[in-house]
């Protein structure tokens, strides 16, 4: 075949066979590296944020955490569901140690704003009394909870070591210790998905419902969506 023939016949292919398609955009898939999406989901991973303390210090929760797996309680002392579960959460913490680290965020905007005087006295005076050794942490405006689209308090988010959402949900079936009471079998959600975690799986049941009080979020402003 003659160069002026050939010439034309690639002149005649359509264009759509010369120019590769365009790859799909990458979806995080639950390994490190994964784009950062929010809000955030199961298998996906979290950046690493900062809240304060209650006396003030700011805390990059998972970079103080490297290589432990976190769990992240959104917490209000005002809750009797929440307040049951610290003993709870403490005997996991205890169990687990060297690899977990669990915190609780309290993002209620009637707990942390008030018309007078330290709205945060009385998260001092609550964690002191009943001897909360947990860390406590302060997210005002409730970014953190809304980058997580956490909805109630007493709900857990838990992260591997590489910081990838693998539960969310319910500490345990029992939010009023009524099982307990009538010494009836407790499943432990948190608790069963820690322990895959640790061991490097993936629970297969990761998603339950919380069951402790709404989260009090900060009023939208004129014009935001509702």
């Amino acid at each position: 075949m003659s160069f002026v023939a050939l010439a034309l016949a690639f002149l005649l292919v359509p264009l759509a066979q010369q120019t590769p398609p365009a790859q799909a955009p990458v979806q995080a898939s639950g390994a490190p590296g994964a784009p950062v999406v929010k809000p955030y989901k199961i298998n996906f991973p979290v950046a690493d944020f900062t809240l304060p303390d209650p006396a003030g210090k700011e805390h990059a929760l998972l970079l103080e955490n490297p290589s432990k797996a976190v769990v992240l309680v959104f917490f209000s002392y005002r809750d009797p569901v929440s307040r049951r579960y610290v003993s709870v959460l403490n005997a996991l913490q205890e169990k687990h140690k060297d690899a977990l680290a669990i915190v609780l965020i309290d993002s209620n905007q009637d707990e942390l704003v008030s018309g007078s005087g330290d709205a945060l006295e009385p998260i001092r005076r609550y964690l002191a009394a009943e001897k909360v050794t947990l860390p406590f942490f302060i997210d005002r405006d409730n970014k953190v909870a809304d980058d997580f689209r956490a909805t109630a308090n007493a709900q857990a988010f838990l992260l591997d070591a590489n910081h990838i959402v693998r539960y969310v949900g319910g500490i345990d079936d029992d939010p009023r210790g009524e099982l307990a009471k009538r010494q009836q079998p407790v499943t432990s959600w948190l608790g069963d998905a820690v322990a895959l975690v640790l061991k490097g799986e993936r629970p297969e049941h990761n998603q339950t419902s919380a069951a402790g009080r709404v989260i009090k979020r900060v009023a939208p402003g004129p014009g935001a969506p509702r």
